[in-house]
């Protein structure tokens, strides 16, 4: 037990590198899990509606993390929050779903619009 309290804090504070390996282990399990989700969940309507949430989610988290790593520094948060709804409210616009084979298709282009699934070649609404 003493060994874990000198890993892990010094002067009762969490050391930098503690609280990286919190982030690291939090964000390979939160992403991994919705690989996971994304590629064997062929339910198109249940993503619609769950992906903005967990968009939304997964950048809150994700905007704790680094302002809790960084200090609560108010540097940090007056560049990064904009940064992150700006990613978030992105990735929320430009995420389809093809109703005939379930996939989620990314685009990647914001200047030109996704209209045919790549894997099966069905119009997207």
């Amino acid at each position: 037990m003493r060994y874990l309290q000198k890993l892990y804090l010094e002067g009762g504070v969490m050391k930098e590198e503690s609280k990286v390996m919190i982030f690291l282990a939090a964000w390979v399990i939160l992403g991994t899990s919705l690989f996971f989700w994304h590629i064997f969940n062929r339910n198109v309507s249940r993503k619609r509606r769950l992906h903005p949430w967990i968009v939304s989610a997964v950048c809150v988290l994700f905007t704790i993390f680094v302002i809790w790593i960084s200090g609560f520094k108010t540097e940090v948060m007056v560049f990064f929050i904009p940064a992150v709804l700006l990613v978030c409210l992105l990735n929320i616009k430009l995420t389809k779903f093809c109703d005939s084979c379930g996939r989620t298709l990314f685009n990647n282009g914001l200047y030109w619009k996704m209209e045919f699934c790549p894997k099966c070649g069905t119009k997207l609404r």
